[in-house]
């Protein structure tokens, strides 16, 4: 095992090539973690000059004096892997890309910031507190000018919660470390403000307990009852359908309260501190708030440990009860670090990069024991972002399961990866990280959109329902497949007369390329000439109207149930979540041999499904009515009672990808790289702009 250090590196080869006579006899297997960090090249791919661990890696895995020679990348966040260079002589993955699944227990972005899968959208995703944007400016601007600051709400809440779940998880008898994140700037003189911020407030605490205990009990009390109504076992249980794991519900208060009274009693000199340490360089851990900051600045004092580090076993045995820490920092945070038994998060980092901010998020991980526990405190523009992440992650994933599927490798057909259309201000990776990624042909093949955003007007309400009328009664004999209405072989003509009628919000990031979709449904109608429509609905099927209730011919189906979300105004209304996956299997007339991954709504899986069931050129529409009555459910703290004056439409549109790609010359959404220098015949399966820069 070597470090990712040049020295380290140059040391490692010089002891395998020692000997050529023993090399020619080895068979290596090289291993190379956090691969898109440090391994890449970030000097001008088309000079000769390269990075000094990127060529100290090549010379190793391009030796041909080895009996053989094999080299293994391993990363979360491959982006920079596939995107920055190809060749002969570069550690471009042209042999195979592997995805790892995650185990069932694993809690990820999917899991907690959704698919946009209404099944979804009531449960982890409220787990999320938001910091408001006035806390957010005023924590930024005291860190930029180098000036103290009183915690504002936010982070008292979030410091307020690892408190009370520390207690909670102490009465349950839980033994292992317990740790708060802070990661609110990657500036080191910014972690010193945090931390004095921080012990201030636990101070101030403190001192407010001795004086009125009965008011900071009530107040912690409150902050736990809301913390219970955020996520409950039940809804954990719905979300994560396969966890296998015993889930603990959580203890009752009393017994909660018992462990914060006897926490606020500790001295205060041992409330909270860093590591105690004896003078043999022995850490010692006790029952207060062990406050850590880990960056490359702090070292050990005379008797205390300022950075992270857990107790070992033989110290965890030592310790009462489990110890607690609260962590500031930045950039160490970020990779390679397992922060403990982590169960609450205030994360204010400004960054627009992909796969920096999925390397950030600490809070994706394995809780088993505290499954209920963990909480998360962002602003508002940092949620945006994950919630686009998580859709290019997954995107990514399905094409590259799909070429695996077809058993090409990644310089037969080079991975496309997700361009922000729908988030302009994410980027991939930095930018001499994908030099040589180049948009390609825009394709709407794929495209699975969903309409969430609709006027709050009632002249397009009434218009959108009169004009769906109107296209689905013009279309004639339908068949039933429970709650659904299934028109197929749709001219695509029809469709697109449908689509260029509907009235939706400019400002929606999904509609806005309507006008880009019917462009291209023109030019490349021909490869889709007809299109499965499909009216969704709930409850126990097609029915008789009742009086005056929107129909289609006397026939209908129960209105779908969307309520909105707090990010609504008055002139726009945001559902956050329309299609339900399981929809999407509607105009499959016999899915009772779907596997289980289907039946559990992986998008992947449906793509390929809907393959072998020979619907691989058959474009789909989704069509749903939105009761105007739809209720929030309870507890639910950033849903809100639909109200509207009629019923919405919602349209959900999926183009599959044709076995011809077509190309194209409208706006960019994918990009790849352009494969290059191989000995053999290339079949790169997508169509490259060479003459367009793949800077945004």
């Amino acid at each position: 095992m070597s470090l990712k250090n040049a020295s380290r590196i140059d040391a490692l080869h010089n002891w395998l090539k020692q000997d050529p006579n023993k090399q020619r006899q080895m068979k290596v297997l090289f291993i190379d973690d956090e691969a898109d960090q440090a391994s890449i090249n970030t000097r001008d791919v088309n000079s000769d000059e390269r990075t000094s661990i990127n060529n100290l890696i090549l010379n190793i895995v391009e030796a041909d004096n080895f009996g053989a020679m094999n080299y293994v990348a391993y990363t979360a966040t491959p982006f920079a892997n596939v995107l920055n260079e190809t060749g002969e002589r570069t550690l471009y993955p042209k042999n195979f890309i592997s995805l790892l699944e995650p185990g069932e227990n694993y809690i990820g972005p999917t899991r907690i910031f959704g698919l946009g899968d209404p099944d979804y959208q009531k449960g982890m995703q409220d787990i999320i507190n938001e910091i408001p944007q006035k806390e957010s400016k005023e924590i930024q601007e005291a860190q930029r000018d180098g000036v103290a600051f009183k915690a504002p709400e936010s982070m008292r809440k979030a410091i307020d919660w690892f408190l009370i779940a520390t207690a909670a998880m102490r009465s349950q008898n839980y033994k292992k470390p317990i740790s708060m994140m802070i990661h609110t700037d990657f500036h080191k003189q910014a972690h010193s403000l945090v931390e004095k911020s921080v012990q201030h407030y636990l101070k101030e605490l403190q001192q407010k307990y001795q004086e009125n205990p009965k008011y900071v009990i009530k107040k912690l009390h409150e902050e736990y009852k809301m913390g219970r109504n955020e996520l409950s076992k039940e809804t954990f249980k719905k979300v994560m359908t396969d966890y296998s794991g015993d889930v603990k519900d959580y203890p009752e208060w009393d017994e909660v309260k018992d462990e914060l009274i006897s926490l606020l009693s500790i001295p205060k000199g041992k409330f909270v501190h860093h590591i105690k340490m004896t003078s043999d360089g022995e850490k010692v851990y006790g029952n207060g708030i062990h406050l850590c900051v880990d960056n490359s600045s702090f070292n050990d004092l005379n008797d205390e440990h300022i950075r992270l580090i857990y107790p070992d076993g033989n110290q965890l045995k030592k310790c009462e009860k489990a110890p607690a820490f609260i962590v500031i920092g930045g950039n160490t945070l970020s990779r390679g670090l397992t922060i403990e038994g982590l169960v609450s998060t205030f994360f204010l980092r400004r960054t627009n990069q992909a796969d920096t901010l999925m390397q950030m998020a600490r809070w994706f991980g394995y809780r088993q024991g505290y499954e209920l526990m963990p909480r998360i405190w962002m602003d508002q523009e940092a949620e945006e972002r994950y919630e686009f992440l998580t859709e290019m992650n997954e995107d990514m994933r399905e094409k590259l399961m799909e070429y695996a599927d077809t058993d090409l490798t990644p310089i037969q057909s080079a991975p496309r990866i997700l361009q922000s259309p729908s988030y302009v201000n994410v980027r991939i990776t930095a930018n001499n990280k994908m030099q040589e990624s180049r948009p390609t042909d825009f394709n709407f093949e794929g495209l699975n959109h969903q309409i969430i955003l609709y006027k709050n007007k009632e002249k397009s309400m009434r218009n959108n329902l009169r004009n769906t009328k109107t296209f689905l009664e013009e279309l004639g004999e339908y068949e039933v497949n429970g709650a659904h209405m299934v028109w197929r072989r749709v001219k695509n003509q029809k469709v697109k007369e449908y689509l260029g009628s509907y009235q939706g919000v400019e400002l929606d990031k999904q509609l806005a390329s309507m006008p880009h979709i019917l462009e291209w449904l023109s030019e490349n109608g021909e490869n889709f000439p007809n299109w499965n429509v499909i009216l969704a609905g709930r409850g126990d099927g097609v029915h008789d109207a009742y009086n005056n209730e929107w129909n289609i011919n006397g026939k209908t189906v129960d209105a779908v149930q969307r309520s909105k979300t707090d990010k609504s105004t008055n002139e726009i209304i945001d559902i956050h979540a329309l299609r339900s996956p399981r929809d999407l299997l509607a105009d499959i007339s016999d899915a009772s041999d779907a596997p289980e991954s289907v039946k559990k709504s992986n998008m992947g899986a449906i793509t390929r499904y809907r393959r072998q069931k020979g619907m691989s050129n058959i474009p789909q529409l989704l069509i749903y009515r939105i009761d105007k009555n739809s209720r929030a459910s309870e507890g639910a703290k950033t849903r809100q009672d639909l109200n509207t004056p009629y019923d919405l439409i919602g349209l959900n549109i999926w183009l599959p990808e044709s076995e011809k790609r077509i190309p194209n010359k409208n706006t960019i959404e994918y990009v790849a790289v352009t494969i290059k220098d191989y000995d053999q015949p290339l079949n790169s399966g997508v169509e490259v702009d060479e003459e367009t820069s793949g800077e945004e």
